[in-house]
């Protein structure tokens, strides 16, 4: 479970493009539905980036404006599994 986190946080800090965070915060949406014990304790997080995410429908890149990316990415740094 680390490990998936460790690399997903990867993926976010070498993300460059707004296709990338969407791709990555997809990801980790998946990965704390998998894990639903630790949107307990990032539940902060999960509730700004990436509950208005949905797998089904690709959101658009207007999502990620240039503070929401800046957010998204020093964030993600710092959850905690």
């Amino acid at each position: 479970m680390v490990r998936e986190l460790d690399g997903l946080k990867l993926a976010i800090s070498h993300a460059k493009y707004p296709v990338h965070f969407t791709d990555a915060a997809l990801a980790l949406r998946r990965w704390f539905c998998e894990n639903p014990e630790m949107i307990r304790e990032n539940s902060e997080f999960f509730g700004t980036y990436l509950a208005p995410l949905v797998d089904s429908v690709r959101p658009s890149d207007a999502y990620w404006t240039d503070e929401r990316i800046l957010g998204f990415s020093s964030e993600a740094q710092g959850l905690r599994t």
